[in-house]
This record gives C-alpha cells, structure tokens and sequence, in this order.
C-alpha cells in the first residue's frame, strides 16, 4: 500500500469505529453512547479528508517499471558482472538458470 493508502485506510478505520459504536447506542437506546459514536466517526472522516492532502501523490504513481522488467534488468546486470569479473567463461547454457546464492 502506498503512505497516502495508509493514512486514509487508518482514517477510515476510526470513522468506522464510530459508527459501530453508534449503532450500539442506538441498539441500546444510550444517548451518551450515540453522540460519542457520531463524535469519533467525525473525528475520523474529518482527518482522513485533511490528512489525504498533505501526503504527496507521488507514491500514487507507482513505479515506472513493472516487477518483470526489474527482474530482467537484475538478471542481465548480473550477468555483466559475471562476465567482467571473469567467472562466466559462456561455455555453459545452465548458468542462466542457476540461482545467484550458488556463486
């Protein structure tokens, strides 16, 4: 989840609780218990609005690659690696599909 998914889903936790504690005053017929629960939902929706705008929308974006790619990239950068440092000789096929741990 990105931050601003964070504050909004945690801001929304806490409105719902207020409204679940509504309903429970109004289930047992407890003034107290409904005004509380009305003030606590508030509280929640009222901070989720405000804190939403101050986290920056650029986690929204996401990355600018997808995993695969990165993966790709990761593979093909290890592969360098190995051919520089001069422990890939590029004799044998299976070294692209053994792990990077058994080197």
């Amino acid at each position: 989840m990105s931050p601003k998914q964070r504050v909004i889903f945690s801001q929304m936790q806490i409105a719902g609780c207020g409204l679940l504690i509504f309903v429970f005053g109004l289930v047992w017929n407890r003034m107290e218990l409904m005004i509380f629960g009305v003030c606590i939902a508030a509280y929640g929706i009222v901070r989720m609005i405000w804190l939403s705008r101050f986290v920056s929308d650029e986690a929204d974006q996401g990355p600018e690659q997808s995993l695969d790619q990165i993966i790709e990239a990761s593979k093909e950068k290890e592969k360098r690696e190995k051919k520089s440092s001069g422990y890939d000789d590029g004799d044998n096929p299976d070294d692209d599909e053994k792990s990077s741990w058994l080197w």
